[in-house]
């Protein structure tokens, strides 16, 4: 495309400048020619150091600069005429080079933020899928946690679920005589049994069934009822003491059943 009969100026030749280098910095480097009056002032190339040396070559009798940009490898090329002295009238038609050459190096911004924002947009979509990731592994785990929590803890608290859950397995005899008690000690039986199978195959199963827990659930209910308000937190504390000394259970048991060591 040839762009004619325009006024020489240096701030016009610093805007293809600009222009050159836009593409340069994007490493998509552009060749150009420049001629003065038909003389190969600066020869094809696409070193944009070299550029302001074709001032050089503007003799005071000089008539016209012309400049060639070229596309790609190709011959095809946009060409630039500027008349340093009396040539032929301006051709308004064309517009003003200012502003087409404006617009170039604008569109050339564009496609430099427009790469920025997608190589943002890559890093974020690869932390939102490692964010999920952990998210999963986080959500099995806690999966796992809570179904390996006592059916017990959320009526006896975590140390009073421990406790009992410990007396009834290693009393049966007294477990039979309380209600619901003597299943509680075989399903009990059953979740030691289940923890060595996971230990030796190193996968997760369920404690229990929900029809199991649910027998969980019900002793506790009746053991809770048991007790006054007042008596139930005298009881927590007497199990939070145990489970901080451990030795006292068994004196605490013949104490209680009048049996002797």
């Amino acid at each position: 495309m040839s762009f004619k009969n325009q006024k020489y100026s240096e701030d016009k030749m610093n805007k293809h400048l600009e222009y050159l280098k836009m593409y340069e910095a994007e490493g998509e480097s552009l060749d150009y020619e420049i001629l003065i009056d038909g003389m190969k002032a600066i020869r094809r190339t696409n070193n944009t150091n070299r550029f302001p040396m074709f001032a050089n070559f503007i003799q005071e009798d000089s008539q016209k600069v012309e400049l060639f940009i070229f596309q790609g490898t190709s011959n095809h090329n946009d060409k630039y005429t500027y008349y340093l002295k009396d040539g032929p009238v301006e051709d308004q038609s064309l517009g003003d080079i200012d502003h087409r050459i404006e617009e170039k190096v604008k569109e050339a911004e564009r496609k430099w933020q427009f790469s920025q924002l997608q190589d943002r947009n890559t890093a974020l979509e690869k932390d939102i899928k490692d964010l999920e990731a952990e998210v999963a592994a986080l959500e099995k785990e806690n999966e796992a946690i809570v179904g390996s929590q006592s059916p017990l803890k959320g009526l006896l608290g975590e140390v009073g679920a421990s406790f009992f859950e410990s007396f009834i397995r290693n009393n049966p005899q007294i477990a039979s005589r309380i209600p619901g008690g003597q299943a509680l000690a075989g399903l009990l039986d059953k979740e030691v049994q289940n923890i060595s199978v996971e230990e030796t195959e190193a996968t997760f199963k369920p404690k229990s069934s929900s029809a199991e827990e649910e027998g969980l659930l019900t002793f506790a209910r009746e053991l809770r009822q048991g007790f006054r308000p007042p008596e139930f937190a005298l009881v927590i504390d007497i199990l939070q003491k145990l489970a901080e000394d451990k030795t006292q259970l068994q004196p605490t048991l013949n104490f209680l059943t009048h049996e002797q060591i």
